[in-house]
């Protein structure tokens, strides 16, 4: 029990006053008449009295019942559970809401965490209820509600352990907040124990907690700081012997302090590079690693950062690097060489997923999707043999036609898998204008995936002289269309291929497309579309899925998935078959065995979770609470205790009242007649 306004104690001394009062002796004495004593002699008599107090009950009650009225004024509050029941209030519902973070895995931290939340569940007494709820970005309710501490203290030492996810308070509050969807008895509580990240407040969401329902806050964090990857630019796919280029790591220390340390890169357990480094005043520090070179296959990376920090579970970035040979574009072409645009888009850039041949158009070769993914019909009078064609495109292939001035339309339309008619050639000068425009695309198109804002506007600017009139087929997807609402761009599906048809060819004569600078990221786009280059990260994150796409098995030999996680234990049971996609939980290396293939898959932690700067309780109160607290009341680093606290002034005031009600009935009794 404390006072909130311990000041009214002053008020205590007028316990003086019925102690005086009492130490005064009053006699009352008869008078009796007597003549004239002027003839007597005056003789002074020396006369000792004996002061003590009388009616000691009287005086126990008066200074009791004004020992009760200060006390009452002195604003006396509680924080026993017990209170509730022996004074007549409702019992409580209460939700321990425990954060079980990658952050709470400090040391100490988890420590206290544990311990506050044993000391709330022990706390519950009479008809009390509560259940408990792990959260990290998403929560999990371990427990029913439950009257028994016992078996919350079992389910909490058994169950509960930190995680390697990310933090949110909306999940978790929400979670906490549905456990009183049903009809729950009493006081409605939640006791929130975390280390209140900064980084785990959310933005745009409006959503609070109802006003019934009282928020309690438990900080079991403390001042530490940590450095962490925040960024990494690494690519996955390599088709080179050695890296493109350099790796370049973003390092963060939260909250910003003068850190050193050292980065240190390892490919297959083995040293590669390593480089020092110091934060600045912000909090960071960009390292660069040199280029490695790769051989044939998938190797598993680390970047390790040699420091001294608050939290070692980030202190690893796992990545996957993998050596790969390019496939080979097949342009087909009336023009000799071919486009001279074509082919520099083609070649330009570095670590490029393809390599661009350009062979006699009469001899086309063996066209194997595998070794062949994408073929490009530039202006070339007639597509090749159908049959060969037709089973290219069954196979998986892609199909790119760009016709010109020299393609002969009625030999295109014979072939049932092309996406649309090319009717006739149409040139916009003579009709009142010098050229046209694309202004309606598809922007959700994997083609135009690159192009953002005000790229769309540059691709808007090109200029068409001229293109051919297409009619799509009812089952094909128009990507995008001229100004007058003619197609320029439609695709269609052929068994496992694509077929894309532009309405224009690739020269400057139909249009000033090749001079622009969005030719060159758009045709690398649209060949990384429909040559079906697999775009796979270097690494993913915990709380991210990974799709497991099915492949054909070998003939007669059964395989099937079997997923590892990081600690070697299996995700998918060999005797089940593989589900659509695994979540992924721990950071490190997964292992996936497919048809006598291994892959590997690196995850690491989110950086947000890495940053444990502070977030005042205040903030994290006023922004969940319906209810407006009093500024600086009741709120701290470890707890809102204002509504925790059961106010007792009105069980001091009743008290004093019958105290000084008895008081009276003693003083009648007492009084001299």
């Amino acid at each position: 029990m404390q006072f909130l306004t311990p000041l009214f104690f002053l008020g205590a001394l007028a316990v003086a006053g019925p102690i005086l009062l009492h130490l005064v002796r009053r006699d009352q004495r008869n008078r009796l008449l007597f003549p004239s004593l002027m003839f007597l002699r005056r003789v002074p008599i020396q006369e000792y009295r004996r002061r003590k107090l009388h009616h000691l009950l009287l005086l126990f009650l008066r200074c009791l019942g004004l020992l009760l009225l200060v006390a009452a004024f002195a604003s006396p509050v509680t924080h026993l559970a017990w209170f509730g029941a022996v004074s007549g209030q409702v019992s409580r519902s209460l939700v321990v809401l425990l954060d079980n973070s990658m952050s709470m895995a400090r040391p100490g931290v988890w420590d206290r965490a544990l311990e506050k939340a044993r000391a709330r569940i022990r706390s519950m007494q009479g008809t009390d209820q509560a259940c408990l709820i792990l959260f990290a970005a998403k929560p999990a309710v371990l427990s029913a509600w439950e009257s028994r501490s016992a078996r919350l203290l079992q389910i909490l030492e058994s169950r509960a352990e930190p995680s390697f996810e990310s933090t949110s308070y909306l999940e978790g509050l929400r979670a906490a907040a549905q456990q009183f969807d049903e009809e729950v008895p009493g006081r409605r509580e939640i006791y929130l124990i975390t280390d209140l990240q900064q980084t785990a407040m959310p933005r745009d969401v409006q959503w609070s907690l109802d006003g019934g329902v009282h928020l309690e806050v438990e900080n079991v964090g403390e001042p530490s700081t940590n450095v962490f990857v925040q960024e990494a630019d690494l690519q996955r796919l390599v088709y080179s012997e050695e890296y493109p280029q350099p790796v370049r790591v973003q390092l963060r220390s939260a909250p910003p302090g003068p850190v050193r340390g050292e980065l240190q890169l390892y490919v297959e357990g083995r040293m590669l590079d390593r480089q020092s480094f110091e934060m600045n005043q912000e909090g960071s520090a960009p390292v660069t690693l040199r280029p490695f070179e790769l051989k044939e296959g998938i190797f598993r990376g680390r970047l390790v950062l040699a420091v001294e920090d608050a939290l070692e579970a980030d202190n690893v970035f796992h990545f996957v690097v993998e050596r790969a040979t390019p496939g080979r574009i097949r342009v087909l072409s009336d023009r000799g060489a071919g486009s001279v645009y074509l082919r520099n888009a083609l070649g330009a850039g570095r670590n490029l997923p393809f390599a661009a041949e350009f062979p006699d158009p009469r001899d086309t070769g063996e066209m194997d999707p595998q070794q062949v993914p994408l073929v490009i019909l530039d202006d070339l009078r007639t597509p090749p043999r159908t049959d060969r064609l037709s089973r290219y495109l069954e196979a998986g292939g892609g199909l790119i036609v760009a016709p010109g001035k020299r393609v002969d339309g009625r030999a295109y339309n014979r072939s049932e898998f092309f996406p649309a008619r090319l009717a006739e050639p149409r040139f916009v000068r003579g009709r009142g204008r010098s050229f046209t425009s694309i202004t309606q695309v598809d922007w959700s198109h994997p083609a135009f995936a690159i192009f953002q804002d005000l790229q769309r506007t540059a691709l808007a600017s090109v200029r068409f002289y001229g293109h051919w009139r297409l009619e799509p087929r009812a089952d094909s997807r128009v990507l995008g269309r001229f100004d007058e609402g003619d197609p320029a761009l439609v695709e269609g599906q052929a068994g496992a291929g694509r077929v894309l048809v532009l309405a224009y060819p690739l020269d400057r004569v139909w249009s000033d497309f090749p001079l622009r600078p969005a030719f060159l990221p758009f045709w690398q786009s649209l060949v990384h579309h429909m040559g079906g280059v697999r775009q796979q990260e270097a690494a993913l994150r915990v709380d991210q899925s990974l799709a497991l796409q099915e492949e054909p098995a070998e003939a007669g030999s059964g395989a099937r998935w079997n997923v590892l996680d990081p600690r070697g234990r299996r995700v998918v049971d060999l005797d089940q078959p593989a589900p659509a996609a695994i979540d992924l939980q721990l950071p490190g290396h997964y292992e996936i065995r497919k048809n006598k293939k291994t892959d590997w898959v690196a995850v690491n932690p989110d950086p947000s979770e890495s940053d444990i700067q502070p977030l005042p309780v205040a903030m994290l109160l006023d922004r969940f609470q319906s209810a407006t607290l009093a500024a600086g009341e009741g709120v701290s680093d470890n707890a809102s205790e204002a509504d925790a606290r059961e106010p007792l002034w009105w069980l001091f005031l009743l008290a004093a009242v019958v105290v000084l009600a008895a008081e009276s009935v003693v003083a009648g009794r007492t009084r001299p007649r």
